[in-house]
């Protein structure tokens, strides 16, 4: 029996499954389900974002462990390691993608607390019933990233601009900062197999394809090649 090799990247597959729930989400008419496939959606896409820092991580050397460093502290760490050079962490790019972990350590950490609201009361046709809705005032936004702090309000909306905030971040990175060759990035932000035919090493998920090309007025992808679907899979 021959045995070959896979280098597993989770990174690809992620992105295919937050859009994947975004797209879900828009056709979604039962809203607690919407609101489930929404923040879904988001939160993997949060992770989708950790996955590339982990790619980062893995062309330092010597090896150092990710517990060592948060997500951002892996994609600094990495240009700091290759070009000796500080990402700018004022841009808009940098602060949406840490505003979008900031969301993300709070659904990982959730905290108890407090809050006044104005409750509405009305009783049903059944005697021993009432219905009690909390009237809220319209939910803050955030500066930058403008997505709702309060993840109870989060609209399709909020989900694309999540997804769009990490394209655009790692078009940055990979194609300004770190000024990365073509020819190198699938390699650190796709898996790979040694099995593939005429010498292309690069394996792509057919679903994320598919999300992509449905998605592809929404997102514009410079930090990885995405090639034409496979015909009669459109």
């Amino acid at each position: 029996m021959e045995q070959k090799i896979i280098i597993k990247n989770r990174f690809f597959s992620l992105l295919g499954e937050s859009l994947r729930l975004l797209n879900e989400a828009e056709k979604c008419d039962d809203e607690t389900l919407k609101n489930c496939l929404i923040t879904s959606s988001i939160l993997t896409c949060a992770y989708s974002l950790e996955a590339a820092a982990n790619s980062v991580l893995e062309t330092v050397e010597p090896k150092v462990s990710e517990r060592d460093y948060s997500t951002l502290g892996k994609f600094t760490l990495g240009l700091e390691h290759h070009l000796d050079k500080k990402m700018n962490k004022g841009c808009p790019e940098y602060q949406n993608v840490k505003a979008l972990l900031e969301h993300r350590n709070e659904h990982v950490h959730p905290k108890v607390f407090t809050k006044d609201v104005k409750i509405q009361t009305k009783k049903s046709d059944d005697d021993f019933s009432w219905h009690h809705k909390s009237i809220e005032k319209e939910p803050k936004k955030r500066n930058l990233q403008n997505i709702s702090s309060d993840s109870e309000h989060w609209q399709v909306s909020d989900a694309k601009i999540a997804i769009k905030a990490v394209i655009e971040f790692l078009n940055i990175y990979v194609c300004e900062w770190w000024g990365l060759d073509e020819s190198v990035r699938d390699y650190v932000f796709l898996p790979q197999s040694n099995i593939a035919k005429n010498g292309e090493t690069r394996m792509y998920d057919i679903n994320t394809l598919k999300m992509l090309k449905t998605y592809e007025s929404s997102f514009t992808i410079n930090f990885i090649s995405i090639p034409a679907l496979p015909e009669g899979c459109a």
